[in-house]
């Protein structure tokens, strides 16, 4: 049977308030870990094929129930650049500047830099896009330098979305594949994430992105799943 767009709509939002419902999200919390992000983006055009954004972005930490007892986890402020190598590929390079918090929410005075390179394809099919992102990443500890490297991800992502007609609030989702030393090895998966929401575009006041996402670790089955709420504004 084939279905209309209201019906497509009508299913995409009965999905969304039965997930977000007070019983199954209690349920999905339990004996796991819970973060709020919250971010601040602009992005500038400035020749044809090249643009840079610019994002701060602040992540708050909960072992309990409540967010009573919480703490900031970590900010960062991180400069990215894009350029257009064709129709469908992309290609950027970002470098990342992190504080670090402990449980009491003060600085522990250790900053950490992050540097990244990726490769992204998308493919507009009608109002379907897919998408898909290798990105390669180094961290490092103090300063910029690679004496300091302490962690280094290969990360590959998919994403979906579909653009409906006459509607605001178009779904997206997808997941992600953190892998360690070798890229596409099932043995050095370190975690991955899956995700959705939805972004909402306003010609006056920029856009912004609300999106879930579930992180669990692969090796460790002791680890503890991450659930986060991201809410995010982009300045035009």
């Amino acid at each position: 049977m084939k279905m209309n767009q209201p019906s497509i709509r009508l299913y995409y939002l009965i999905f969304f308030f039965i997930f977000f419902s007070k019983d199954y999200v209690h349920g999905q919390l339990e004996n796991s870990e819970r973060e709020f992000w919250t971010s601040v983006k602009y992005q500038e055009k400035l020749f044809e094929k090249f643009s840079i954004t610019i994002e701060g972005q602040l992540r708050l930490n909960s072992f309990n129930k409540d967010f009573n007892k919480s703490h900031y986890n970590q900010s960062f402020f991180e400069l990215e650049s894009k350029t257009k190598l064709s129709k469908i590929f992309e290609f950027g390079l970002a470098y990342r500047s992190i504080n670090k918090y402990n449980e009491s929410g003060n600085n522990n005075g250790i900053p950490y830099k992050r540097i990244h390179s990726f490769l992204k394809s998308e493919l507009d099919l009608n109002r379907l896009s897919i998408s898909s992102r290798i990105q390669y990443q180094t961290k490092f500890r103090g300063k910029l330098d690679f004496s300091n490297q302490i962690k280094k991800y290969w990360r590959k992502k998919f994403e979906f979305s579909y653009n409906f007609k006459n509607w605001k609030l178009d779904p997206k989702l997808g997941c992600e594949f953190f892998m360690k030393k070798k890229f596409l090895m099932p043995k050095y998966y370190k975690k991955y994430r899956i995700f959705f929401g939805t972004r909402f575009s306003g010609k006056e006041f920029g856009k912004i992105d609300v999106k879930y996402l579930l992180e669990k670790g692969v090796k460790s089955a002791s680890s503890a799943p991450v659930h986060v709420l991201k809410i995010g504004y982009i300045i035009n």
